[in-house]
């Protein structure tokens, strides 16, 4: 049986000077590998069966790896169906791909090319909230207008998000949605109506009078040139600041 966690089944590992194995993310950051959130239940591999499996990983951690020529092996995790005896397997060692280190897109960073109106007086607040022994993530939803009001086609991705204060643009955005978009393209003039949904915890050190805008990412079609429009500021109403136990296990609510 494969161990699954919440992200990842396979777990890639590099080496370091002295040739000994050490899980990739540890590689850059020097330090044990945290992580949280639920387990899977395993997967039975039978005699002779084919599993494909894969996990997530880092780009940084990707091309500092090939930057310093090391090479990378892929590990699996799990047990022997039945018993207690735990089990490890290996790839043979192999260097990181070029094309797993670069982004796939050209960014155009900030454009004008959509216009982003958020109907603040149609904000709605999910406190997190507790069943069945599970703790559902609270949300802030926000009603979004989305033109296009260049003169060319536009992919413009229904998925929205906040930046500002206290929401800082402290890592550029990853576009990995948009560079893989074929719809909606909206024509000149058209628009679309979409909900900009805020994880609740990714808000709490928001005060009363700060400024968030809305972002809304696109690409232009039959290219891999990339941008994002955003809306005019706007203030969000009080949150709650109750939170979850420390460690308590959550999922997205609604």
């Amino acid at each position: 049986m494969a161990d699954q966690n919440w992200h990842w089944i396979v777990r890639l590992f590099t080496f370091t000077d002295s040739g000994d194995r050490i899980p990739l993310e540890e590689f850059r950051t020097g330090g044990p590998l945290i992580t949280s959130g639920p387990r899977l239940p395993p997967v039975l591999i039978k005699p002779g069966e084919t599993g494909t499996f894969g996990g997530f990983f880092s780009m940084e951690d990707l091309k500092l790896v090939r930057g310093k020529n090391r090479e990378i092996i892929g590990g699996v995790s799990g047990a022997i169906a039945g018993s207690n005896q735990r089990v490890e397997f290996y790839s043979n060692p192999f260097s990181v791909p070029a094309s797993l280190t670069e982004v796939p897109w050209t960014d155009l960073g900030e454009q004008n090319y959509l216009t982003v109106v958020a109907d603040t007086a149609k904000i709605g607040i999910n406190p997190h909230k507790l069943e069945s022994g599970i703790w559902k993530r609270g949300s802030v939803n926000i009603p979004v207008s989305i033109k296009n009001t260049s003169g060319q086609p536009l992919i413009a991705l229904e998925y929205t998000h906040l930046s500002g204060t206290p929401i800082e643009r402290k890592t550029p955005p990853t576009y990995w949605t948009a560079v893989k978009a074929v719809k909606p393209i909206l024509q000149p003039g058209e628009s679309i109506s979409s909900v900009c949904e805020n994880d609740l915890d990714a808000l709490e050190g928001y005060k009363a009078g700060d400024k968030v805008v809305v972002l809304v990412e696109g690409r232009i079609p039959n290219t891999n040139q990339v941008f994002q429009c955003s809306s005019a500021p706007l203030e969000l109403p009080a949150l709650p600041k109750d939170k979850p136990p420390k460690g308590a296990l959550q999922i997205p609510g609604l």
